[in-house]
């Protein structure tokens, strides 16, 4: 097939993305492809908009692009594989993937190299009550930071956006009792507790939570933290740091098709660095994978 995909958010890398893809959309046009190009944001695209049938989605922008696009794409009954030009802030599933540090000079290029040549690697996804989670979902103190951060975020963001946001959470989170269960048995009894579930090894700016998730596996990857004071987080912290937190008293890690985490009180939840409601939250495996179409030799194990 000869027909793609082409995806740029207009806010993503400071509005360098849609004269980027522009670029992209001169080469592949010139090589023979035919590019249905969408600038607007991603969650304004309505998939019937889209035809079904096409060899790859390109998508320029950052981990929060790439969920909203792939959404809409996991609605259709064969969704095509995702080619991400990232250009966001932490870049996560671009590092998950093993991408090269990609610049506008070499990105058209990188594109159509990869177009003609790559692989393609299936990837396990979630679905995180009706949001698509392609990286991990926190429940706690990091949800809080999320959704004090989208309350006054009005554009691009950068890793010094973050700083207001931990310091307001780390002076007012109230660490509540979360209870877990996995595939509808109780793992997790009623504690205060912070949470992380999904398919990604790394978070943030690569703190490495979930050091043993495997995004092939056809599992999803839960660790909780039980914490009841700002003293312990910071332990936490210091431990995922270290990559000791794994052998914590009272840790609980372990793997399951389907989460459900309720609590005393709501709870902030984030997915894959976006606020995504309170408590309680179902968290579920979904049957289809995700495909990512990578440079042959760079594919993810």
């Amino acid at each position: 097939m000869r027909h793609v995909f082409l995806f740029a958010n207009p806010i993503s890398g400071s509005g360098r993305a849609r004269p980027l893809a522009a670029l992209i959309a001169r080469k592949l046009r010139r090589e023979g492809y035919r590019v249905d190009a969408h600038y607007e944001p991603p969650d304004q695209i309505a998939p019937d908009r889209l035809t079904e049938r096409v060899r790859a989605a390109i998508v320029i922008g950052g981990d929060g692009t790439l969920r909203t696009v792939a959404n809409t794409l996991m609605t259709f009954a064969h969704p095509p594989p995702i080619i991400p030009v990232p250009m966001g802030t932490a870049n996560l599933m671009a590092r998950q993937l093993r991408l090269p540090r990609i610049t506008a000079d070499s990105a058209a290029n990188w594109v159509s190299d990869t177009l003609r040549d790559g692989s393609v690697v299936r990837y396990d996804v979630a679905r995180v009550n009706l949001q698509l989670c392609l990286l991990m979902a926190g429940i706690g103190y990091d949800g809080e930071i999320v959704h004090d951060l989208a309350k006054s975020r009005v554009g691009p963001i950068n890793y010094a956006s973050y700083l207001l946001p931990a310091a307001r959470a780390l002076g007012s989170y109230k660490f509540h009792s979360l209870r877990v269960l996995a595939d509808g048995k109780e793992v997790f009894p009623s504690r205060p507790a912070i949470a992380f579930v999904g398919n990604s090894r790394e978070y943030g700016i690569g703190f490495p939570v979930l050091p043993q998730a495997d995004p092939h596996d056809r599992l999803l990857d839960l660790l909780v933290l039980p914490c009841r004071s700002r003293t312990e987080l910071f332990a936490w912290f210091v431990g995922i740091l270290t990559g000791t937190h794994l052998q914590g008293r009272g840790v609980l890690q372990m793997r399951a098709q389907n989460f459900f985490i309720e609590s005393s009180q709501p709870v902030p939840v984030q997915v894959d660095g976006d606020a995504a409601g309170h408590t309680p939250v179902s968290i579920d495996l979904l049957p289809a994978q995700l495909g990512f179409m990578v440079p042959t030799g760079k594919e993810m194990t």
